[in-house]
């Protein structure tokens, strides 16, 4: 008679798939001889008085659905699920209980607000699982948790610390999801994790995940961040990361990096952003980006050089960084280039005048004998042609000259044959098909 007027009170408050204007409320024990039954439970907006306690039921073997509904608390501990689960939208007011739970079916979470604990430790899902817009209040446990299809947590939202320690999950999406006391991922293995825009506020710990692919771009981490031990197969993106804390990627393994330049200002240890930094660089370069990849070998070279000490550090950076650009920055043996012009031709233009006011003007000099403006412009044209010369010729004219003048000129011609091929090696590395070129003459 019980069970009869329970699922006579239930099934009261369905019409056509919608919820009657008041909610009927069940006896927690009338709820559990539903669930122990082996007819669907097809319920929308009940108010599940008193805990429910599935721990003697053992085997739910009938679809279970409870939308929009309401429990006091909920525990079903080693219960195997063989059907749907269906709780979307329902509240639960106290802890929930279902450790080493197993569905075997759908199970889905969505919108269930979870106002106590929730301890979902040694769960095995065979079937998909959402729980996409849930809200969970206070703690949340995960640990072990060992799902065979996808677990969809977008938009979820963790009020306090969410436990994911030695889960197994083929893929997670938590897009948009929010952690705001932290989250622990610690030793998990996760396929394809996917949190595109999510927030950690607090501690976020990836420490030893094991993954194929992470895709966090854009996410928020304000706090701490680690990574260390982190191990993909394939790419972690973490473009447009905003970062508040300290990131940690000690021993960081991925075969690929997506992550932008000025955010390794946060990471932790010199050793460390070098590894990335060369990273970086293999991934841009393999993708075709050369601008990305040249600025991340700059940055890596150039933090290389502050390591070193004395002459050897004012030596690379004065010749190697400075002028040379660390040949991936062609501006830099540019400027080089047509600061030595510049000054070969003003040394010209003051040797010839002295040769003018020595000896007087004759034909060859006569255009640039004047003190005019034609005559200066003239005169700078013929210096700079002049002074352009050595990166020319094979070398220097000896012909005529003097010990001294041609120490000088072998100095003037060897600087500009070093800087033309700096000049060279900077556009080639730079220009995608040059690139492709260099390699193939390098391999």
């Amino acid at each position: 008679m019980l069970l009869g007027a329970g699922i006579t009170a239930a099934s009261a408050i369905v019409l056509w798939g919608r919820p009657a204007a008041a909610a009927a409320t069940l006896p927690a024990s009338e709820f559990a001889e539903l669930l122990a039954g082996t007819a669907r439970v097809d319920l929308v907006g009940v108010a599940v008085a008193g805990p429910v306690d599935l721990g003697s039921v053992g085997r739910v073997v009938a679809p279970v659905r409870c939308r929009q509904c309401s429990f006091d608390a909920l525990a079903a501990p080693d219960v195997v699920f063989e059907a749907i689960v269906d709780l979307s939208g329902s509240t639960v007011a106290g802890p929930v209980d279902l450790r080493a739970a197993r569905f075997l079916g759908t199970s889905i979470w969505e919108g269930v607000t979870f106002d106590g604990t929730a301890d979902f430790t040694d769960v095995r899902l065979d079937g998909p699982t959402s729980f996409s817009g849930a809200r969970f209040r206070d703690q949340a446990s995960f640990r072990r948790l060992a799902s065979s299809a996808a677990v969809d947590a977008r938009q979820s939202k963790f009020t306090r610390p969410a436990v994911l320690d030695g889960a197994s999950v083929p893929r997670l999406d938590a897009t948009f999801a929010e952690f705001a006391a932290g989250a622990s991922f610690v030793r998990a293995t996760i396929e394809t994790l996917r949190a595109r825009g999510a927030r950690f506020v607090g501690p976020a710990s990836f420490e030893g995940l094991r993954t194929e692919r992470v895709d966090a771009a854009g996410a928020e981490f304000l706090g701490t961040v680690n990574l260390s031990g982190l191990t993909s197969s394939g790419p972690v993106i973490l473009r447009g990361l905003v970062v508040t804390g300290t990131m940690r990627l000690d021993d960081f393994r991925a075969g690929s990096l997506q992550l932008d330049l000025d955010r390794l200002g946060r990471v932790a240890g010199r050793s460390t952003r070098h590894e990335l930094l060369a990273l970086l660089e293999r991934t841009a370069r393999d993708e075709g980006n050369l601008v990305l990849a040249n600025q991340a070998r700059y940055r890596l070279l150039a933090e290389q050089s502050r390591r070193r000490v004395g002459l050897h550090r004012l030596g690379d950076w004065l010749f190697y960084q400075q002028v040379g650009g660390y040949l991936v920055r062609p501006l830099y043996p540019l400027r080089t280039v047509l600061g030595l012009i510049a000054v070969g031709a003003a040394v010209r233009i003051a040797r010839d005048r002295r040769a003018i006011a020595g000896a007087g003007c004759d034909r060859p000099r006569r255009a640039r004998c004047g003190l005019g403006l034609l005559a200066g412009l003239d005169r700078l044209a013929w210096a700079g042609a002049a002074a352009l010369r050595p990166t020319l010729r094979p070398r220097p004219a000896e012909a005529g000259a003097s010990r001294r003048a041609r120490t000088g000129r072998w100095a003037e011609h060897v600087a500009h044959k070093l800087l033309a091929a700096a000049l060279l090696l900077s556009v080639a590395n730079a220009n995608p098909t040059l690139r492709q070129i260099l390699d193939t003459v390098k391999g």
